[in-house]
Order: C-alpha cells, then sequence, then structure tokens
C-alpha cells in the first residue's frame, strides 16, 4: 500500500472517509455537538481546517485498488496555521480544545506537527495501516515535534509501541497527550 498526498480535489471524497471513519469517537461527537450549538453541519465547521491542511499537502491517504480512499492522515504544522490560516486555527483552538494542551504544545516548539486525525475506513482495520501512516509522518518530518490528543486504550497502546510518550490530560480534558519528540536537530545532522 502506498501512502500518498491526497489532493484538495478530492476533498470531498477526504471528508466523506474522514466522517465515516471518525464517527464512532467520541471525539467526533464532540466536534458534531459544538458544530450544531455553532449553527453548523460538522462539514461547515471543519471546512477551514481541512482546506489549511490540504492547501499546506498535510493531507496523507491511502487509495484501495479502486481508487477509493480508505485511510488518512490529517495534520498541520502549528506555525504554519498559527501565521497563515487565521480561521482553522481559530477553530482548532478555542474550546473545549483545553488551553493547557495548547501550551504543552508550544512546549515542543514551534516546528511541531499536531496530528488532527487518523483513520481507517473499517473493513481495513487491523492491518498495521494505521501505524504505517504514522511512521509515515515520523520518516518525513523527523525533524518536527508530532503531538496529538487521543483517547482509547487501543490508540494510546498504538501510539507508545511507536515511542511517543504518553501523558494524562486534566480530567476536563477527557483525552490522553501523545508526543514524539524530533529525532533531529535542524540540519538533520543526528539524533538528538
Amino acid at each position: 500500500m502506498e501512502i500518498v498526498t491526497v489532493p484538495f480535489a478530492r476533498n470531498k471524497e477526504f471528508i466523506e472517509a474522514f466522517i465515516h471513519c471518525m464517527e464512532d469517537l467520541d471525539a467526533f461527537a464532540e466536534l458534531s455537538a459544538i458544530a450544531t450549538e455553532q449553527g453548523m453541519t460538522l462539514r461547515e465547521y471543519a471546512e477551514p481546517t481541512w482546506a489549511a491542511c490540504h492547501r499546506a499537502g498535510e493531507v496523507r491517504g491511502i487509495f484501495d485498488e479502486k481508487d477509493r480512499l480508505v485511510a488518512f492522515t490529517l495534520y498541520m504544522r502549528l506555525c504554519t496555521i498559527e501565521m497563515q490560516e487565521t480561521a482553522a486555527y481559530e477553530s482548532l483552538f478555542t474550546p473545549p480544545f483545553h488551553p493547557g494542551l495548547l501550551h504543552q504544545m508550544r512546549d515542543l516548539g514551534n516546528e511541531m506537527l499536531y496530528l488532527l486525525g487518523i483513520g481507517v475506513v473499517p473493513e481495513y482495520r487491523r492491518r498495521g495501516i494505521a501505524r504505517m501512516l504514522i511512521n509515515d509522518i515520523i520518516d518525513r518530518y523527523g525533524q518536527y515535534g508530532i503531538m496529538a490528543d487521543v483517547s482509547g486504550e487501543i490508540s494510546v497502546q498504538m501510539y507508545r509501541d511507536l515511542g511517543f510518550t504518553i501523558e494524562i490530560i486534566p480530567v476536563s480534558y477527557p483525552y490522553f497527550l501523545v508526543y514524539h519528540r524530533p529525532k533531529y536537530n535542524k540540519l538533520n545532522i543526528g539524533i538528538l
């Protein structure tokens, strides 16, 4: 299976795959509730973020033999989103996003990737695809810190197995913080 950058022209397909992969997660229900409170559909609420990630080339995916998107990663460089994608930044980092989490993200440095979502359609799960997608990010962006907030013991264990540090986030934010410090310095000379 080859991991490729998902072109913006396929954004609608990506959104459908995202919703299909995430609809059984607590975080998805929370995002849907936030969108509803603001009088929007989930698509309308998340569109600035999805579009920003596509523009930056930070949506990667795997297509099956029928050219159907079956797995994806969606991520954003913190410095890029803050400086160039104001609507996406505001959409991502306002409550219920825990303010202490943003502070912890900054402690990893501005050259940090925030992993917004990883998804594998149900019929392709349990084949190591999510691990392959995370390793793709680590290989491509070894000079960056990588961070995500995740729930679920299976997800936490996968990140632990891949060398991420796991921290408990305060009770008011029911997720775990997982992060991977940069493995290379800025000159890519060696391991820090």
